[in-house]
């Protein structure tokens, strides 16, 4: 079963019949909420639903492709690339990052 199948057949909780709808592209004008009530209504759902949501908005916006990259990204990445490819042991090891990052 696919996330938008999961998504589905969960619809008999609260707010899924709104949620259900927002998927379905069938909100009408009247329906839409605003962000904050958006989040509030998802994260009353079970996480379950809550991860057949999130899979399903991903497949969606993967099946148009990669996401744009703006120039300064651009810039930024090939700037970096450039300098590893200058001195590759330069960089610190993975386990040196994760540790600063979660203090493990």
């Amino acid at each position: 079963m696919d996330g938008m199948e999961t998504l589905r057949s969960l619809c008999s909780f609260p707010a899924m019949n709104l949620l259900g709808k927002i998927t379905a592209g069938v909100l009408s004008e009247r329906e839409l909420m605003t962000q904050n009530e958006l989040m509030a209504a998802i994260e009353a759902l079970p996480k379950e639903v809550q991860f057949a949501l999130a899979s399903s908005v991903l497949d969606r916006l993967s099946a148009d492709g990669p996401p744009p990259i703006s120039e300064s990204l651009k810039a930024e990445f090939m700037k970096r690339e450039a300098a590893f490819l200058n001195n590759p042991q330069n960089g610190d090891p993975w386990e040196t990052v994760r540790e600063e990052i979660f203090g493990k």
